[in-house]
């Protein structure tokens, strides 16, 4: 009567631990981060003038290690990733550059301009103060330091409203010539 009372017990035990573990699993991968409602406005290359909701950028890259294989990655985020340079301090002549997650939250105005030597990024904050980036991808980024970044694009993503119809824009970044940040609602 013992054995079977104990046997009894440690049968039904990792089934009441399989059942908890996909529970927490469960609750685990229903929750997902809220991200703010952003709605911005683009003008393109062509001068055209878009408003999205929901607007996000998204950045795609490849990897190369120590083997000839590429992995790829994406990045969806509702911070801007970019590389800004920085003068070393007591060295003018030389220069630091640093990867920065700005919010869009607290950006009013990103502009890219071709210049004659490439594309020049203005970043203007909400407190009026100016960053200039480069166009160069975020080496921040890489999931490997010691790796290479072989292809990039950046784009940006959001849902257009037009006529009534509702439809999702995705388009690379190089297109676009102004993004202007219209609202930030924080999220439910």
């Amino acid at each position: 009567m013992l054995i079977k009372k104990h046997s009894k017990k440690l049968k039904y035990r990792p089934l009441g631990i399989c059942v908890t573990a996909l529970l927490i699993v469960l609750t685990a991968c229903t929750r997902q981060p809220h991200s703010p409602h952003i709605k911005a406005e683009l003008t393109t290359v062509y001068r055209e003038k878009i408003i999205l909701d929901n607007f996000i950028f998204q950045y795609w890259w490849q990897e190369r290690g120590e083997t000839p294989f590429l992995k790829p990655y994406t990045l969806r985020t509702t911070d801007y990733v970019v590389e800004i340079i920085k003068p070393v301090p007591g060295q003018p002549d030389r220069v630091i550059v640093e990867t920065h997650h700005l919010p869009l939250a607290d950006l009013a105005t990103i502009d890219i301009t071709l210049t004659d030597t490439g594309k020049k990024i203005l970043i203007t904050k909400t407190d009026h103060t100016t960053l200039e980036a480069i166009t160069a991808f975020p080496r921040g980024l890489r999931k490997d330091p010691k790796s290479g970044i072989a292809d990039y694009k950046v784009y940006v993503e959001g849902t257009l409203t037009e006529n009534g119809d509702t439809k999702k824009y995705h388009q690379e970044i190089d297109y676009i010539t102004r993004i202007a940040i219209l609202s930030v609602q924080p999220p439910s």
